[in-house]
């Protein structure tokens, strides 16, 4: 797409001008993701998303996206070669993650989402949780259904502990130096607690998902069952 788009006016060369705009909507959902990880999962939850919405009688959400948004033109994040400016660090992520009515956070794969070790994602969702923009988690449903198999099977709260475990914003990490030195920088003199906040921040976001997602999966048993009674003491407890 890059190569496709390397010959329109500076300005126009982002991914959302293709079609002339058609498809540029209003920012509804902020997607935050990683680039080190795979672009059918990513997708795939985006879109699943936006299908519950609509079905539920929802309009069709406007995603911010980064790489379609961001002229990469201008800064090759793919290339993990050029460092994001501050300024632009504050203008555009931190400006959009405001307006947006929700973030979304892709935590592939469930069992060591990758999101856990980046720096760009743990950022994103500190700012959300600052300005108090409400945060999701997605997975594809198939990840889903996994990790529902996972926590429910014996020994599944040991699926969940090494979740919280891979999160460490103090070793996280940035494809560019200069872009983790930035964030750094940010977090240490807007997030309360620094690291160790955004490291909460960040648990307590699995932590609600889960939960969630155990309350729907405790109904499918019978009332009074052994299954229902354990988990829910093992994991809305």
């Amino acid at each position: 797409v890059k190569q496709k788009t390397a010959h329109l006016p500076v300005g126009t060369q982002a991914y959302m001008h293709l079609g002339d705009g058609r498809l540029m909507r209003p920012i509804q959902c902020f997607v935050s993701h990683t680039w080190g990880g795979a672009a059918a999962p990513l997708l795939t939850s985006v879109v699943e998303h936006g299908e519950r919405i609509v079905a539920a009688g929802g309009e069709e959400p406007g995603y911010y996206l980064d790489i379609a948004v961001v002229d990469q033109h201008q800064i090759d994040q793919a290339a993990a070669d050029s460092a994001m400016p501050f300024h632009v660090l504050m203008k555009e992520f931190l400006g959009k993650i405001k307006c947006a009515m929700e973030v979304v956070v892709v935590a592939d794969p469930f069992n060591d989402p990758l999101a856990a070790k980046r720096m760009w994602c743990l950022f994103e969702v500190a700012m959300a949780k600052k300005e108090g923009v409400p945060i999701r988690v997605l997975v594809p449903k198939k990840e889903e259904m996994a990790l529902r198999e996972a926590v429910m099977g014996e020994g599944g709260h040991e699926t969940l502990l090494r979740m919280m475990q891979s999160v460490d914003c103090s070793s996280a990490t940035a494809s560019v130096l200069e872009d983790e030195k930035n964030i750094r920088r940010l977090i240490e003199e807007v997030v309360e607690g620094g690291y160790g906040g955004v490291d909460r921040i960040f648990k307590d976001v699995l932590a609600e998902w889960i939960k969630g997602m155990m309350r729907v999966l405790l109904d499918t048993f019978e009332e009074g069952s052994w299954e229902r009674e354990r988990k829910t003491h093992v994991y809305i407890y």
